[in-house]
């Protein structure tokens, strides 16, 4: 017995995760009785389409089982989720199992997080795969060719678009059945917040991560054109007064990857210069709070589209970032705002933006009614229909 207990034990140290994911699928039906809906994101996270979805379903259709599943180390998990702790379940957990055996819908945020993807490709074709339906609520809208996410590539029951010409675009190339429902155009359920936003005169960079740069140690990253290109911005005087001229704010948000790097933008901060850190402040709250968006590749700068808000796209790495990362858009950025191609372009066209106070070419506005055509508070709403329907 001993013998055997001193076995477990190793199996639980070598293969945590394997190990836990066994005893959830043997002991589901003893410890879950009912059927969930399970809702995440990464697991680290609670501030993104999963989030507003969840609290949405829990104050709309307290009928319906729902559970919340985030790492308890998150910040998000107590902040975002208080009052919810009830409905929430630790993300990597023996519960957590326990519960992903029993849902009836995994609906997340980002594609093959329910389990740890290493894991995931092993157990492909075992009874060791979860069997609820598998709805895709989307970090970000679409504009890139993501290979990954084609037909059949990837399980998905349900593949939620945010906008009009995504649909398309994903009905066209990325192979789904035609006819199937698989692919549907709800709106993304965090826009359902975004109509009530007051600027408070802030200028928000929020670049996307480079998927090359990575791995870097911090002398190798300050080396990259992507830091070279962000200090020069960061540390511009004249971009400095103007900010105190103008009684204009600007924070720096770095993406979730690149956030290990952000003390080295650090020595940047100012009175008028922030270097955010993740967890202090909800996307969300920083683009509804901006006058004025300053992102490259990112599809966050639909949100601030669909606001109605003007955006500067600074893409002096395009064709390295083209070749290394996701390929073509199938977006031209001129349509969507202005373009920098290096570092001087964006600071004259910042320091425009804040002499007349940041305001939206009419042209753009009239050209996010036809990308947006669902522009209300109903996203979540026909999110939850769509799920419905898969019953």
């Amino acid at each position: 017995m001993k013998r055997n207990i001193k076995i477990i034990l190793h199996l639980f140290k070598q293969f945590p995760d394997l190990c836990k994911i066994i005893l959830g699928y043997c002991f589901r039906n003893l410890f879950i009785k009912k059927h969930y809906w399970l809702i995440l994101e990464r697991g680290v996270d609670a501030q993104d389409n999963a989030w507003h979805f969840f609290k949405y379903v829990k104050s709309n259709h307290p009928d319906v089982l729902v559970k919340y599943a985030i790492k308890k180390s998150s910040p998000d998990y107590f902040t975002n989720l208080e009052g919810y702790q009830d409905c929430v379940i630790e993300y990597g957990s023996v519960k957590y199992y326990f519960h992903l055996f029993k849902t009836s819908f995994i609906i997340s945020t980002h594609v093959n997080t329910d389990m740890p993807s290493w894991l995931k490709g092993k157990l492909k074709n075992t009874c060791l795969i979860p069997k609820g339906k598998v709805v895709f609520l989307q970090h970000g809208i679409i504009h890139n060719d993501h290979k990954v996410l084609h037909y059949p590539l990837i399980n998905i029951d349900l593949f939620i678009t945010g906008a009009k010409r995504e649909y398309d675009l994903i009905s066209k190339i990325y192979e789904y059945p035609k006819g199937s429902g698989i692919i549907q155009y709800t709106g993304l359920a965090r826009f359902d917040n975004l109509s009530d936003n007051h600027p408070k005169k802030r200028i928000l960079i929020m670049p996307t991560w480079r998927m090359s740069y990575k791995n870097l140690n911090n002398s190798q990253f300050i080396k990259t054109s992507f830091y070279l290109n962000y200090s020069s911005i960061l540390s511009d005087q004249e971009i400095q007064l103007k900010l105190k001229e103008k009684g204009y704010e600007l924070d720096f948000y770095n993406h979730f990857e690149f956030q290990k790097f952000n003390h080295l933008f650090e020595c940047f901060e100012s009175k008028y210069i922030h270097i955010l850190k993740f967890g202090t402040k909800r996307v969300q709250d920083l683009l509804k709070d901006a006058n004025l968006l300053i992102t490259d590749y990112s599809s966050i700068y639909y949100d601030f589209f669909y606001m109605k808000k003007p955006i500067i796209f600074f893409l002096p790495d395009q064709e390295e970032f083209r070749e290394q990362q996701y390929g073509k858009d199938f977006d031209d950025p001129a349509n969507f705002g202005i373009v920098a191609l290096n570092d001087i372009e964006a600071k004259k066209l910042i320091l425009d933006e804040l002499d007349y106070n940041c305001p939206m070419d009419m042209k753009y506005k009239k050209y996010s009614n036809e990308v947006f055509p669902l522009a209300d508070s109903y996203n979540c709403e026909r999110i939850f229909n769509a799920i419905n329907q898969l019953k």
